[in-house]
């Protein structure tokens, strides 16, 4: 990962380069760490330039999220909106599951919350392809691929060859803004770009869409592991 030095420390970025944005984005993910999207052309220069310029606002941003990490319960887990609480499993079993308002994870070797990462993933896979396929029948579309990853940066992608990404993240939402994130993927199978004839098709077929929006601006941090 790339670093530019601002005063004592150092700033961790990601670059990708996007036809859809004319200005550079810059969005926080981790302590001291941010994406940059730049429309092309621009050099690596000119953006470590503004990296620098928004310094301060980066580390002070930054270290809110790492005091919001430091102050979240290790003790539960969000899944689809509802906060679980983490057990060790007293059965032999090799997976993670749910029982009422708990998720029991097995006790076998391994980190604790890859175990955590595991389950949400393929709940996230099963839900979210599921959803996808309810709602390509209603918009008359046919991805050709659904992959769930570990997205940090954002919660959903489609490329060209009609391929939808999602964070596993999005599986701790609840499911009205699950729906939202694959509507707006599925919508870009449509329209490729984030024009009003694009939000006008989103809007069909989820209501509220700037209330589910703000939601996930505001709940962001929440939805870590």
């Amino acid at each position: 990962m790339k670093h530019v030095r601002y005063k004592d420390t150092h700033i961790y970025y990601t670059l990708k380069y996007t036809k859809r944005k004319k200005t550079i984005g810059i969005r926080i993910i981790d302590r001291r760490t941010v994406a940059v999207h730049s429309p092309h052309g621009l050099s690596e220069t000119q953006i470590e330039s503004l990296i620098m310029k928004k310094g301060e606002w980066i580390l002070r941003h930054s270290a809110g999220k790492e005091h919001a990490a430091e102050r979240a319960p290790e003790s539960r887990v969000l899944y689809l909106g509802n906060g679980l609480k983490l057990m060790h499993a007293t059965d032999s079993s090799p997976f993670a599951y749910v029982k009422g308002d708990t998720l029991f994870v097995p006790r076998s070797t391994g980190s604790h919350r890859e175990k955590v990462i595991a389950f949400l993933r393929r709940e996230a896979q099963k839900i979210v392809e599921e959803r996808v396929g309810y709602f390509s029948e209603k918009m008359n579309v046919r991805p050709m691929k659904v992959l769930i990853k570990n997205n940090r940066s954002s919660w959903g992608s489609c490329t060209p060859k009609k391929t939808l990404n999602f964070a596993y993240r999005i599986v701790m939402a609840p499911p009205e803004i699950i729906d939202y994130v694959v509507v707006h993927e599925l919508a870009h199978l449509i329209v490729m770009n984030h024009s009003k004839r694009f939000w006008e098709l989103v809007t069909r077929y989820i209501p509220e869409v700037p209330k589910k929006r703000k939601w996930l601006r505001e709940n962001e941090l929440r939805l870590r592991m």
